[in-house]
């Protein structure tokens, strides 16, 4: 269904180029079009050197950037070493590339231009994470965008809005040029047309890519015939609960009879994916539950679904995966079981219909609460431009008589909305929370966040691996969450990347910030303070109440202008 439904539609957003294409013939006649069709032409060419050139690429980086190492197939834990040469001697195709990230962040990723030439990159913290069945779950989803030719279906799929945007430009610029006033009207409608076209076509490209991540989740469950591992693989990486089997060695940041030791390389401290949040189901459930197939429990499948239940009730969820390239982790977790239920296999997991409801009333509302504070959030959100339409709507009266009274009503606006969004992002009464409790709330968003201080461990790099990465990955007793740092400057979080956040790692701390989530959970922060009495303190907040204070400086300065 994914090949077909995604291989449908990039053949529909095709005939639309044609269409359009022949509608721009129609209006420019040949000449027109011999220019785009140049411009058509060097256009592929780039996008073609790009295609074969970008592996190496990447190769440079990774090894640079990343600390990642390529190694021999036989390298990797025998059992899975297997079964990457049985799947690919089977279909008649070279062994992929394997490069290992020496990091402790469970990621795994896949590049290249053709099967023949595929890289499959992992991390250790995929290895220590993971038990056997679950990492040949996640290398065949990889293995399933390799033999799916997905390096060439989604190449192929952002060249649409490529060519869609060449045609805005062309028709825009040739209806203004002196030679086509006969067509100027026809070009211009259909520049504005084809600009539409261009924006739909970028989230259409977005969501091939998620029915691509579909269609691989399906290879790697016939592959394996297990699709509940891939299942709590996911869980164990998107939302990260698992078991970290309380025999973890003297910094708490390993995990037991690491399978990584058949690689010979270093362990690590570190990790971070962008989507990680793990939590520790030992600790949650007061017993060791180990999950996996065979024994995931009533309690851990509570935690399991009050953790999915932002996914799935939370309109948020939703409206950001429009702009994912990935679908949601809750979403992939419920197809696996249907297509589970297909094979007549068992699936450990439960998938919640309703929010769930615990004894202790933990969760925060109720579903029908959610959509009231879906449409809370979104005022707030875009406070700003109501604020400056406002004021631009109430000087409109004043722009022929008073032009710099007009401009000062909108820079007003856009000050005033910029201080309510700032108060409705950053409210005080700082609580004491678990990982755990934070990613159970459902009632939290990007914009909507709650005011946290966390206690326990920074055990590695926000990014994977990445040597300029200024956030960092948090630990306490009931898991990890990503905590995200800014200075307000570019330079400045590189600088504090490479300079500040090794000495970070390993050390205790308090994290004084707040819980946001968007397509993934995080923490904003403001103030860590470590074990040595350290503190490291974040202004961005104020940095955007200096901004709000320029545009309001900016309206007293052409207030005058107004009066006079």
């Amino acid at each position: 269904m994914f090949a077909l439904l995604s291989t449908v539609t990039l053949l529909g957003m095709y005939f639309l180029v044609f269409f359009v294409v022949g509608v721009f013939l129609l209006f420019s006649g040949l000449s027109g079009l011999f220019s785009l069709t140049v411009s058509f032409v060097l256009t592929i060419f780039i996008v073609l050197i790009q295609f074969f050139v970008s592996p190496f690429v990447y190769d440079i980086m990774l090894k640079w950037m990343y600390k990642c190492n390529f190694i021999n197939v036989d390298e990797l834990p025998p059992g899975i070493a297997n079964f990457v040469k049985k799947v690919f001697s089977e279909r008649g195709v070279k062994l992929p590339r394997i490069g290992i990230i020496d990091d402790y962040t469970p990621t795994a990723f896949t590049y290249g231009n053709f099967p023949s030439n595929a890289r499959v990159v992992i991390s250790k913290g995929l290895l220590e994470i993971m038990d056997e069945e679950e990492v040949k779950a996640v290398l065949a989803h990889e293995f399933g965008h390799i033999f799916h030719y997905d390096f060439i279906f989604m190449t192929l799929a952002s060249m649409v809005p490529i060519i869609l945007y060449y045609i805005y430009r062309f028709s825009y610029e040739l209806a203004n040029s002196r030679n086509s006033r006969r067509s100027g009207g026809g070009l211009i409608l259909l520049a504005i047309i084809t600009y539409i076209f261009y924006l739909i076509s970028e989230y259409i490209v977005l969501y091939l890519s998620r029915l691509r991540e579909y269609y691989a989740d399906k290879f790697s469950a016939y592959l394996t015939m297990n699709p509940n591992s891939l299942a709590t693989a996911l869980v164990k990486v998107g939302y990260g609960l698992l078991n970290l089997k309380a025999e973890s060695r003297e910094n708490n940041t390993q995990f037991y009879r690491s399978p990584f030791r058949v690689l010979g390389l270093m362990d690590i401290k570190q990790a971070r994916s962008i989507s990680l949040s793990a939590i520790n189901a030992g600790a949650l459930a007061s017993e060791v539950i180990e999950v996996t197939a065979e024994n995931i429990v009533s309690k851990t499948i509570d935690s399991i679904a009050k953790v999915m239940a932002w996914d799935l009730f939370n309109p948020w969820a939703s409206f950001l995966e429009l702009s994912s390239t990935h679908p949601l982790i809750a979403k992939r977790i419920r197809n696996l079981s249907q297509i589970s239920k297909e094979l007549g296999l068992p699936f450990s997991i439960e998938i919640p219909k309703t929010l769930p409801r615990e004894d202790n009333s933990e969760l925060d509302l109720n579903p029908n609460s959610l959509w009231d504070e879906f449409f809370i959030d979104l005022f707030f959100q875009y406070a700003p431009l109501l604020g400056g339409l406002v004021g631009l709507f109430v000087g409109i009266f004043f722009i022929l008589s008073k032009p710099g009274l007009f401009l000062a009503l909108f820079f007003f606006g856009v000050s005033a909305g910029s201080l309510i969004k700032w108060m409705f992002c950053y409210r005080g009464n700082f609580t004491h929370y678990r990982v755990f409790d934070l990613l159970s709330k459902t009632k939290v968003s990007m914009i909507r966040a709650i005011p946290s201080i966390l206690q326990g461990r920074i055990v590695g790099r926000g990014v994977s691996g990445y040597i300029l990465s200024e956030d960092v990955l948090f630990q306490d007793e009931t898991g990890f969450i990503y905590v995200d740092y800014k200075t307000g400057f570019t330079f400045g979080d590189l600088a504090y990347g490479f300079f500040i956040t090794k000495g970070l790692i390993g050390k205790k701390a308090k994290i004084k910030g707040y819980f946001r989530r968007a397509i993934f959970p995080y923490f904003e922060v403001i103030e860590i303070e470590t074990e040595d009495g350290k503190k490291y303190r974040s202004y961005y907040r104020y940095l955007w109440l200096v901004g709000i204070f320029i545009m309001f400086i900016l309206g007293l300065l052409v207030l005058p202008l107004g009066i006079v």
